[in-house]
């Protein structure tokens, strides 16, 4: 019994181990370089024609609207996954299955983390809680940290593009490229942010991913 249980124990540590190599080398084989991490600049987002394009998304068809190409560089504080069988709005979930919040600027820094505390726990909403305010006057208040933080809802149709989503972690530093859309449906809709600045509901930003890249 006692041998039993450590080659159990054994072969549950191989597994891990093994699990980890490969997430590691899928962010390796996707990765970029030459991007300092000490401090990244805002989301680069370019006005898109509008176009508007049939898709199926886990057999939902849906008309996507391409409202700005978009990408955005940070790292990332945070993520969340949903199931069909989650709470809030079934559809959303299976559309938009990931959520990662991210951010750039001078909250990259691990000085400025270390002052404020980030929270996902489902609903679609990045929490965040400011721990000091004397930081918080001088890095220029509630507004600028509010300009360099975003809450990504990603969607995919592509298989590949789905599962570097789900490689992306807490503290990773990435890259994500796509488009700002707008997302409608058999009697719904999910609209895409166009701007940081803005709070609460519709705050978010929904990208349709066409690559992403962890940078070294």
């Amino acid at each position: 019994m006692k041998d039993f249980l450590l080659i159990l124990i054994a072969t549950i540590i191989l597994i891990i181990a093994i699990n980890n190599l490969n997430h590691s080398n899928i962010k390796k084989q996707n990765s970029i370089s030459g991007i300092d991490k000490t401090y990244i600049s805002e989301p680069i987002q370019t006005k898109s024609s509008g176009e508007k394009e049939k898709m199926n998304i886990n057999g939902i068809n849906l008309e996507i609207e391409k409202v700005y190409s978009y990408e955005i560089t940070g790292q990332v504080v945070k993520t969340y996954e949903y199931k069909e069988y989650y709470t809030g709005n079934k559809t959303y979930n299976t559309i938009a299955s990931k959520d990662v919040g991210i951010v750039w600027g001078d909250l990259v820094k691990e000085e400025n983390q270390e002052k404020i505390n980030f929270e996902m726990r489902g609903g679609r909403f990045l929490r965040w809680q400011i721990n000091d305010r004397n930081w918080l006057s001088k890095i220029g208040g509630l507004s600028s940290i509010g300009n360099l933080i975003s809450n990504n809802h990603l969607i995919t149709n592509d298989e590949k593009i789905l599962s570097l989503i789900g490689e992306i972690e807490e503290g990773d530093f990435i890259r994500i490229k796509g488009y700002l859309v707008n997302v409608y449906g058999d009697k719904f809709k999910l609209m895409t942010s166009t701007s940081r600045n803005d709070t609460m509901d519709g705050a978010c930003e929904v990208i349709l991913v066409e690559d992403i890249k962890w940078i070294n």
